[in-house]
């Protein structure tokens, strides 16, 4: 039985087929991805057709739907935190709160641990799909990123890396001077995507957001960058990301 239907025709604003499979298991995926399916006929169908197939597959095989069952509350079970763990969870984040009340001036906004606004996928030379980069992920030369950022309001976005031998480069927009605008009701995949060269890792991400329409300019941060220094600039928020990377 095939449980891969053909990919669906994909427009710049689609999620990566993986995102889209990911939704159909039932793994959290973005607000914004139920809502391209409202507007994607054809995302929706190829959603459809996954779910149509594993339906069919789990019903010639009860007793895999009966494993699967099992395994989920075995899974759920070892995610459950224990209440000490919940109180320390709790004050780290009272403790980021604080220091989000407290940051005036051109310091950066701070975000608060696990509201990560930047999603990056990438897809390996010998991987057919794009998968989810988490700190466990190690990307390679040739790897393929695309990006996306959850924008807390409309405004400006860009994405740098700075790689193991200190090289920076904007990568969101490309090789762009300045920043592009990004808004909240828009696709939380960003257009257009990088390829990884044979540069030294590990490889670094840093996400600059400003609230507005005025573009941030790239070459001053650039330049931050390449000395090493924290990125700062009047309303921003940074994020950054370091992910390995291997030849």
């Amino acid at each position: 039985m095939n449980l891969e239907p053909p990919l669906p025709a994909r427009g710049a604003h689609c999620p990566p087929p993986q995102v889209l499979e990911d939704h159909s298991a039932g793994v959290v995926t973005p607000v914004s991805v139920d809502e391209h399916l409202g507007s994607c006929h054809n995302c929706k169908g190829y959603v459809d057709a996954l779910r149509a197939e594993q339906a069919a597959f789990l019903a010639a095989r009860p007793e895999e739907m009966l494993l699967r069952k099992l395994d989920a509350r075995r899974r759920a079970q070892a995610r459950r935190p224990s209440r000490s763990v919940l109180l320390a969870l709790l004050g780290v984040a009272l403790a980021a709160v604080l220091l989000v009340r407290i940051s005036t001036g051109a310091s950066p906004a701070v975000l608060l641990k696990g509201s990560s606004a930047l999603r990056v996928y990438a897809r390996a030379p010998s991987e057919p799909r794009d998968s989810l980069v988490t700190s466990e992920t190690v990307l390679r030369q040739g790897s393929v990123l695309h990006f996306g950022y959850r924008a807390p309001d409309n405004g400006q976005l860009l994405i740098f890396e700075v790689d193991g031998a200190g090289a920076v480069a904007v990568f969101y927009p490309f090789g762009a001077s300045a920043s592009a605008p990004i808004r909240t009701d828009g696709p939380e995949v960003l257009p257009g995507s990088v390829v990884l060269d044979a540069a030294p890792g590990p490889s670094r991400l840093v996400a600059v957001f400003r609230p507005g329409a005025e573009p941030l300019e790239a070459a001053a941060l650039l330049e931050v960058l390449k000395r090493g220094e924290p990125v700062s600039c009047e309303g921003c928020t940074v994020e950054a990301r370091t992910v390995p990377k291997q030849p």
